[in-house]
């Protein structure tokens, strides 16, 4: 059946743009017309041609989000003044040339021109566009909306870069003490004591436990610091293999929410994932049970990944949603009762905004909090672990020098 790309205007006078696929232009000009839409403009597309060659986005890497932006900025500007798709992505693919968004630019006006529709040439870069971008452009596709489509995407995307941008900042100074303290701790224990244990020993005087203890370690530390460098590398990566697995992964995110003080930040962050992500999906009118199959992809914990697909397998049985996240125990009241109101008022979408709007607001401050909290603690244990280290080291040596002073006196 021919597909068509068309421009039309709806009763306030906003141009949308969209595909559809129809027997002759007069069948879609009443489809459009049965949904309040008056035509502008309609362009027979070519059908999909048989890839000849390996895709481009074989070619391609990730993107940072920042490009990912810029590229959707641009995508929602063409859509919503009515701009044809293919010279829209020539433009941005030539300011860009040789860099990766560029690359992903040419190759998906290259798929296009083809006549395949965006959301399927976006599903051919699947580390550049993830699930959930597919999926509300293919929404955005069905329904003639993609202007609003791109804007949710923009605006997800840039709540994405604010949430890390304020948690690498309220991390920085608590990791830089830590790496302080972890650097002093070895500078202490592998140069600075192990000088010391000769000058104690010349001196035939007798040793207390604890500078034993102290001296021990530093002399394990300085004749056996390649192995453990060694030790240390192999248990870094070994770690990171095993979070690789399916099962390491679920393990691994299971761990991170019951930390003591970073469990919290941990499912605050996923909370909010689920909650702003369902939001948008039901915004764009994507089937709810496809959306917790795009949620579980998204949330960014595989327990909690988990938990949603026990959730959708209940609501799929026909158990409500909100009896469903209830079930799972991994969801607190305050999301409960939002989304219990939303299926009683038929506004999901708008209990769930409130939701990620109160997330939003909760997740930076609970790491600046937190992190807050690190740095007195992380000061207090690295003065601690100096004045201890230093005074078992002094103390036998004032100690022999109190002797040979009274001898003299």
């Amino acid at each position: 059946m021919p597909q068509y790309a068309y421009r039309a205007k709806d009763d306030g006078g906003r141009t949308v743009t969209g595909l559809m696929e129809a027997p002759t232009e007069d069948q879609v000009d009443q489809s459009l017309r049965e949904q309040g839409l008056y035509i502008i403009s309609v362009e027979t597309r070519a059908q999909p041609r048989a890839a000849t060659r390996k895709p481009r986005a074989s070619k391609v890497g990730k993107i940072s989000r920042r490009d990912l932006i810029l590229l959707s900025t641009h995508l929602g500007t063409l859509f919503s003044a009515g701009i044809p798709l293919a010279p829209g992505l020539k433009e941005f693919a030539d300011e860009a040339p040789g860099r990766g968004v560029g690359l992903v630019a040419q190759g998906l006006l290259e798929l296009v021109e083809g006549g395949t529709l965006l959301s399927d040439a976006m599903a051919q870069y699947p580390n550049v566009f993830p699930d959930i971008y597919v999926a509300l452009v293919k929404a955005g596709e069905a329904s003639g909306q993609l202007d609003a489509v791109f804007s949710d995407l923009v605006a997800s995307l840039e709540w994405q870069q604010s949430i890390i941008s304020q948690v690498r900042q309220a991390s920085l100074y608590p990791l830089i003490l830590m790496s302080a303290l972890a650097g002093l701790v070895t500078l202490l224990f592998t140069f600075v004591l192990p000088r010391f244990a000769g000058i104690l020993q010349k001196t035939g005087a007798p040793i207390p436990l604890p500078t034993k203890i102290v001296l021990a370690i530093g002399g394990f530390m300085q004749a056996n610091w390649t192995y453990l460098l060694v030790g240390l590398v192999v248990a870094i990566v070994a770690f990171r293999l095993w979070i690789r697995t399916p099962g390491g992964r679920v393990a691994w995110d299971y761990t991170k929410l019951q930390l003591p003080l970073f469990g919290s930040i941990f499912r605050r962050v996923a909370l909010s994932r689920f909650a702003h992500y369902l939001e948008t999906l039901q915004r764009a009118g994507v089937e709810f049970v496809y959306a917790l199959t795009v949620l579980e992809r998204v949330v960014g914990n595989a327990y909690m990944a988990r938990a949603l697909a026990r959730v959708r397998e209940q609501v799929i049985g026909g158990m409500r949603f909100t009896d469903a996240l209830r079930a799972s125990r991994q969801f607190p009241p305050l999301v409960i009762r939002m989304v219990a109101n939303g299926e009683l008022s038929g506004d999901l979408a708008g209990s769930l905004g409130k939701v990620s709007q109160y997330y939003d607001k909760e997740v930076p401050d609970a790491v600046r909090r937190i992190f807050g909290l690190m740095e007195p603690i992380m000061i207090t244990v690295l003065a601690v672990v100096v004045l201890g280290s230093i005074l078992s080291v002094f103390l036998p040596i004032y100690t022999v020098l109190g002797k040979m002073g009274g001898r003299g006196r």
